[in-house]
């Protein structure tokens, strides 16, 4: 079984399928069979969204993602 651990910053630029995020991280988190996300990281989306600095969008698609 195969596994990444996600850092907040990972998971908002594959969430929003931004450049920022590099080839070898797509393809890590495509092929994996889990995606670790911290409930730290998770936080910090929610609060990301509520100030406005990335879209709601994020966190809808981190919700389907988990």
């Amino acid at each position: 079984m195969n596994g990444v651990v996600v850092d907040t910053h990972a998971i908002i630029w594959y969430l929003l399928n931004s450049p920022k995020l590099s080839d070898n991280a797509i393809k890590a988190i495509d092929s994996a069979e889990k995606i670790y996300v911290s409930v730290v990281s998770i936080v910090e989306i929610i609060y990301l969204q509520e100030k406005g600095k990335i879209p709601e969008e994020a966190s809808q698609r981190l919700y389907k993602l988990l």
